[in-house]
């Protein structure tokens, strides 16, 4: 045993210093972070010193614990608790969908089942890095049709903070913009993406005025092969703050070939942007690229009122006299009302989405906006537009109920076409063309958490369609009743 003036050194292994201390971290209950501090070193000269022993002295120990030394000083050292913490999160769900119609069809569905079994597992590596997996069977159900089995791997992802940097690595969902029934650029409609995001926070105040920090990502994905073309993925977003209660943010994103200029790999977000990027590219060598723009606010109001809006350009034309193609573009409007009868338990919303002809379709087909055959954007599709209203009202601490009316137009080019070559016909057809399909629903919905494990909700849609599929006097009145089960362990 070794003294050092009012330090007892015991040479490792020792059953006493492990048990201090286990004590201590019982103590903290094993906190990420661990400060070890001594009132016996009063002496600046020698605190030092004594302090690199110690470190020296227990590192053998604190290792088999789990922890390390993450940093010292003359008077305290940091401990890291380098054992991963593991959360896993098993979950069920049950769904039961009953179809009515009022007029006699031989194929009609009039039963589906849904059940799906699934685990979440996430952990803490370390205190930058952190890992989540959420892996999933389901099973559908439907009456008339052949059953399907699938299992998949929803989400898996590393996240970790580098040098000011939250970078992540794996499979995930993204949605950029205010929209509440999905938004137009970038939406967790389609299944999550393969890829390589990274997001960081740039200090304006160099630059004066009220933009004091900016927020931005930036992201290399993969899609599935269309046409034969192996296809990638990339988006870059910036978010700025001019006041408090005002949100702006500037997307773009791009689809490109496995030949596309390695320009567009650019680490650094918007320098230059695509357009530029795809300009100058092409002086080397022809780039196709299908690259779309979009520009979203929020602005939170007093008394828990917001609105919002988003627009995208799939493709812009300024001066028609040298293209005299029409723009391919969509907007969406909304506002939130969190408490407009001032109970404190009701909120309403309303949305409307607009979304003009040839918007995810361009020329090509391989660049069409789809990942795995659903819509990267906003899933109404081109050549059509949609309002809704939504009033959600508590009843209790776990009873609520839900009210919506949904009312959407499409015309023919909702099965998604490209813009055709003839410029007088893509102008006459440029919104709602042709024969137009009108769907109105009605939707009532309760919800009842039986316990912080168990949600149970049921409700009833009704919905009139007229011109089904754009084909003239072809008309249905549907009933739906779903029911739905959750459980979370």
């Amino acid at each position: 045993m070794k003294k050092l003036n009012n330090f007892i050194l015991h040479p490792y292994p020792s059953k006493t210093i492990s048990l201090v201390l286990i004590a201590i971290i019982i103590f903290f209950i094993v906190p990420t972070k661990i400060a070890l501090a001594s009132p016996l070193i009063n002496d600046p000269l020698d605190s030092l010193s004594l302090m690199d022993k110690l470190v020296k002295e227990f590192q053998n120990e604190l290792s088999t614990l789990g922890l390390n030394i993450a940093k010292s000083n003359k008077t305290e050292a940091t401990l890291d608790n380098l054992k991963s913490t593991q959360k896993i999160d098993p979950y069920f769900i049950q769904k039961v969908d009953l179809f009515y119609q009022d007029k006699d069809i031989e194929n009609l569905k009039t039963l589906n089942l849904f059940s799906e079994l699934g685990v979440k597992l996430s952990a803490t590596i370390s205190e930058n890095s952190t890992f989540y997996l959420d892996y999933y069977l389901n099973y559908k159900y439907s009456s008339g049709e052949t059953n399907l089995l699938e299992n998949r791997l929803r989400q898996a992802y590393l996240k970790i903070n580098f040098l000011n940097l939250d970078l992540l690595v794996g499979r995930d969902y993204m949605k950029w913009g205010p929209g509440y029934q999905r938004s137009l650029m970038l939406s967790d409609n389609s299944p999550a993406f393969d890829m390589l995001k990274y997001s960081g926070t740039i200090d304006l105040n160099d630059f004066g005025g009220n933009f004091s920090k900016a927020n931005f990502t930036k992201f290399f994905s993969l899609l599935d092969p269309l046409e034969g073309q192996d296809r990638y993925f990339l988006g870059q977003r910036l978010e700025i703050k001019p006041r408090s209660n005002i949100i702006i943010g500037l997307s773009e994103t791009a689809i490109i070939s496995q030949d596309s200029s390695i320009l567009f790999f650019n680490p650094l977000p918007f320098i230059p942007p695509y357009y530029a990027t795809w300009l100058i590219a092409n002086m080397f060598e022809p780039q196709e690229v299908n690259c779309n723009v979009g520009l979203d606010m929020e602005i939170n109001l007093e008394q828990g009122v917001k609105l919002y809006g988003e627009l995208m350009v799939d493709d812009f034309i300024f001066t028609s006299w040298i293209n005299p193609f029409p723009n391919r573009t969509a907007f969406l409007v909304g506002a939130y009302f969190a408490d407009p009868l001032g109970s404190g338990n009701t909120d309403f919303r309303i949305e409307y989405t607009h979304i003009n002809n040839y918007v995810y379709f361009p020329t090509h087909s391989w660049q069409n906006y789809l990942h795995q055959g659903e819509y990267i954007g906003h899933p109404l599709g081109p050549d059509a537009d949609r309002l809704y209203l939504g009033l959600t009202h508590c009843l209790s601490d776990r009873l609520n109920l839900s009210l919506s009316y949904n009312q959407e137009r499409h015309g023919e080019g909702q099965v998604g076409i490209p813009m055709p070559s003839d410029p007088i016909i893509a102008n006459e057809n440029i919104f709602l063309s042709g024969i137009i399909e009108k769907q109105q629903a009605y939707q009532a919905e309760v919800s009842y958490t039986i316990s912080p494990q168990w949600e149970f909700s049921a409700g009833v849609t009704w919905e009139s369609i007229k011109n089904k599929d754009n084909n003239i006097g072809v008309d249905e009145k549907n009933t739906y009743l779903q029911m739905e089960l959750n459980y979370q362990w």
